[in-house]
This record gives structure tokens, C-alpha cells and sequence, in this order.
């Protein structure tokens, strides 16, 4: 998109022998995404220098084409104003949902093979979803320990920590109790917390 020609040809080249050799091209109407139309042009002509295959993409943001309102709110919650205005301009683009293939196909119609390159890496994937299952992995506890008991444990030891002179309070411990049995009720989320308190405690030792 720059213009620079022999450093886009070197990477290229460096890029085709770590990965599978294939660009992909992406059409999407963003507006604050920067014009790519040379940048498509040149995906042809370095496809066909570097007998690379051409790979259609879609931007995808949601399943169906209407917007659902809580896309807008999902979009950088945390971020600044100059932030929030682009992802309004991601909610409000009407093409990032996830297309038919026909409609794949008329976007493009200009360029021959990516849509079948497409379809050869889906075919190569192996992929079963299985819903209705707990997907969160199973913290390991110290021998003869529970994790609800150990996550209790960790709890009462970091209460004296932040009161040293109340830790005793019954209706401290009460509220403690309260909080861990409820994390408990749910299933995988003693294992949940268990795994952030690990991430923090390496982290800070």
C-alpha cells in the first residue's frame, strides 16, 4: 500500500517458506480501515510471481447480515473515544457478517481460484464442536486437597493478609463463606478462579 515494492517482494518470498504458500485477500467496507484497492491489485501479480494460490477471506463480526446491537457495546469497552468511533463504524458495516457462497462468489468474481482455494484449506480442517459440555480445564490442587477447599484455603490466607486485625470477624468470614460457595455452585468456575489466581501469583513472585 506503500509503494514499497522490493521490501513487500522480500517478505514474500521470507513468508512463503515458513508458511503455506498462499495470499489471502480481504474485502471489507470499513471506513476507518485504510483503501486497499492497490494492495489487492498487487496480491494477483505476486500470486502469479511467486506461484502462490490467491485465498478469499471474509471479515466476520457477526452471523447474520442485521447488526446485533450488542456488537456496538462488545467493542473495545475499555478504550477512548477515538476507539469507540471506530467501532461504531465496525457496527454499523453492513458486509462483516458471515456471507453465503454466493454472495462470496460475487465479491469475487474477479479473481479466479479463491474461492476454491478457500474451500481446499476448510476441506483440509477436522473440526467437531461438541455443545452442551463444560470446556473449562480442571485446575490440579496439592495432594489431599479439594479445589473448593484449597480455593477457600487461599481465601482465608489472603483475608489476614488485608486484615490482620479483623480477619477473625465473623462477619467477614461470613461474606467469604457466602462468595465461595457460590463460586462453587457453577460448575468449572472453582477450577476458573483458581487458574487467575495462579496467572497473578507467578506473576507477581
Amino acid at each position: 500500500m506503500a509503494g514499497r515494492a522490493k521490501e513487500a517482494e522480500k517478505s514474500i518470498d521470507e513468508f512463503k517458506h515458513i508458511f503455506a504458500p498462499g495470499i489471502s485477500i480481504l474485502r471489507s467496507p470499513i471506513t476507518h480501515f485504510p483503501s486497499s484497492t492497490p494492495s489487492r491489485r498487487n496480491c494477483s501479480k505476486y500470486g502469479k510471481q511467486f506461484g502462490l494460490k490467491i485465498v478469499a477471506t471474509n471479515d466476520v463480526h457477526y452471523v447474520r447480515r442485521k447488526t446485533p446491537p450488542r456488537t456496538r457495546a462488545s467493542l473495545h469497552p475499555d478504550r477512548g473515544e477515538d476507539q469507540r468511533r471506530k467501532s461504531d463504524a465496525l457496527s454499523r458495516a453492513p458486509n462483516v457478517y458471515l456471507k453465503s457462497t454466493e454472495e462470496m462468489a460475487a465479491l469475487f468474481k474477479d479473481v479466479p481460484g479463491a474461492l476454491a482455494s478457500t474451500l481446499e484449506i476448510a476441506e483440509k480442517c477436522d473440526l467437531k464442536i461438541v455443545l452442551g459440555e463444560n470446556k473449562f480445564p480442571a485446575y490440579t490442587v496439592p495432594e489431599g486437597e479439594t479445589r473448593e477447599g484449597y480455593l477457600q484455603r487461599l481465601c482465608y490466607e489472603g483475608l489476614k493478609k488485608r486484615f490482620p486485625d479483623r480477619h477473625g470477624d465473623p462477619e467477614l468470614r461470613k461474606r467469604l463463606d457466602f462468595d465461595t460457595r457460590a463460586s462453587s455452585t457453577r460448575p468449572g468456575f472453582t477450577s476458573y478462579f483458581l487458574i487467575v489466581w495462579d496467572f497473578i501469583h507467578y506473576a507477581k513472585t
